[in-house]
């Protein structure tokens, strides 16, 4: 996943539409992106406006129409991850349209990137070919590894490496890291213990 970002970002496209539930593993990965390729990261949200991730600086732009005009002043070699905005793509604003493609014909010749993030693909007949789309993987069992070695050390146990361990990781395969997560903690609660049983039943 992380490879085929950062090739398309090298390509020069201005436009990349992530589908994914996962907000936080998407900016992880962007993160790791901008970093592989010597990149900005800014993040935007309709609550938090528009973060530059290196340093936490504040770029007080709320309004989706003002992020979109704020991008022509970040600097070249940017990656803009807008969480918020397909919700403003869902009935459309013809403002908003028309900004996202005369900011993305900008954007394309000063190395930035736009990434918008959503739950489900919601783009507009008038950006459909604007955008280049990405279907966010679920978390693999190595990633789902992690995620059961946290609860285990949150709830004071040894990681599992037995056959125990594959079997939670079968029963968590398909479920997003928060998903995946939510449900071990349970199984600590009701067994007190890990068990794959209750993780599968929360999966079913």
């Amino acid at each position: 996943m992380r490879q085929q970002l950062i090739n398309y970002i090298r390509a020069g496209y201005p436009g990349i539409y992530v589908v994914s539930g996962e907000e936080a593993r998407v900016e992880a990965e962007l993160k790791g992106v901008a970093e592989d390729i010597g990149y900005r990261l800014f993040a935007w949200s309709i609550l938090d406006g528009l973060v530059d991730t290196s340093d936490g600086t504040l770029h007080n732009a709320m309004d989706p129409q003002e992020v979109l005009t704020g991008i022509a002043d970040l600097p070249e070699r940017s990656l803009v991850l807008l969480r918020d905005l397909h919700q403003f793509l869902e009935d459309p604003n013809p403002i908003i349209t028309r900004l996202l493609k005369n900011v993305m014909r900008v954007a394309k010749t000063e190395a930035k990137t736009l990434v918008v993030l959503g739950c489900r693909l919601m783009l507009p007949p008038e950006l459909e070919r604007e955008f280049v789309v990405v279907e966010f993987a679920l978390p693999n069992r190595d990633e789902l590894g992690v995620v059961l070695d946290n609860i285990a050390e949150s709830a004071g146990r040894e990681p599992r490496q037995d056959e125990e361990r594959d079997l939670l990781l079968d029963a968590a395969t398909g479920l997003t890291s928060i998903e995946a997560e939510n449900a071990f903690a349970l199984s600590v609660v009701e067994a007190d213990g890990l068990n794959a049983a209750i993780v599968a039943r929360e999966k079913a």
